[in-house]
């Protein structure tokens, strides 16, 4: 599956590989749900990366290479969760991590897009939009959607049960 995202351009050739590297281990380690929660989350993060991104871009916010992911996004978002299957620890841990990196997938880039006002949630003082640690209310919300999405999905591919999606 990763080398057609590749000759759609939506991945780099760094990210065919990478992407394929971290399928296949998601897939031998933890099944169909687990692949399935990894699409969950690739689709949903790369629609908001395109969702408005001229618009980021003059801005400043968006993604480089085009929106294009690549090995560092490969190993910054999908380490955390292989690493948990591949230690046999319970598959919420392996959901959580993706609805960790959903949420700030997500925050980045809806926060850019439609972020009024960029704050530090320390001491509330307005910061510029893009600044590292920075945060706004539309990318909070989004960033909770995306987590939420990921549990949601977590549940549907048998990988949460009923009472814990919430956690």
């Amino acid at each position: 599956v990763a080398a057609p995202m590749g000759a759609l351009r939506v991945v780099s050739g760094s990210g065919v590989v990478a992407g394929a590297v971290a399928g296949f281990l998601l897939l031998a380690a933890g099944g169909w749900g687990a692949y399935g929660l990894l699409w969950t989350f690739f689709l949903a993060g790369t629609l908001a990366t395109k969702l408005g991104y001229r618009r980021k871009a003059s801005a400043g916010l968006a993604q480089g290479n085009g929106g294009r992911r690549g090995v560092a996004n490969v190993a910054a978002n999908c380490i955390v969760p292989v690493a948990l299957l591949l230690l046999g620890l319970p598959s919420i841990a392996f959901v959580a991590a993706f609805g960790a990196a959903l949420a700030d997938t997500l925050g980045t880039e809806v926060g850019g897009l439609y972020g009024r006002r960029a704050f530090s949630p320390l001491t509330l003082r307005d910061l510029p939009a893009g600044t590292p640690g920075a945060i706004s209310w539309a990318g909070t919300a989004a960033g909770l959607a995306g987590a939420a999405l990921v549990a949601a999905a977590g549940w549907g591919f048998g990988l949460v049960p009923t009472p814990l999606v919430s956690v």
